[in-house]
């Protein structure tokens, strides 16, 4: 899901960097329109935080499912990444993604509750 997500986001920045020469470009562009990307990321934005949730849920390996508490910050992160891409901010290199502060600190909060849970609590 989170593949799908990333892969419908850079498809999505490209029309919106390319504009009128996306087709010229790649000629599967031709059936991309970001109005149905947006619907379609706002679907797998939905999955993914519910695929993770029941990831969370039913394979936690601690067996107390002491990850759920990390569900909200996975959330967070994948709502915020569909915010910049409804702002038009291209993402057109993996340097530029990590370049927004706040996923930056998500990102690291979520390692760190992550490890935390797992092997401190």
């Amino acid at each position: 899901m989170l593949a799908l997500f990333l892969g419908l986001m850079k498809r999505k920045s490209e029309i919106i960097i390319l504009k009128e020469a996306a087709i010229l470009h790649r000629k599967a562009f031709s059936g991309y329109s970001t109005k149905n990307l947006n619907y379609s990321l706002i679907i797998v934005s939905i999955l993914v935080v519910l695929t993770y949730s029941l990831y969370s849920i039913t394979s936690d390996p601690t067996n107390d499912n002491r990850l759920i508490y990390t569900i909200p910050i996975v959330a967070i992160i994948i709502f915020r990444q569909y915010h910049l891409s409804e702002k038009n901010i291209s993402v057109k290199k993996f340097s530029e993604v990590i370049n927004d502060h706040i996923t930056i600190l998500l990102v690291i909060l979520y390692i760190i509750s992550t490890l935390s849970l797992l092997y401190i609590f």
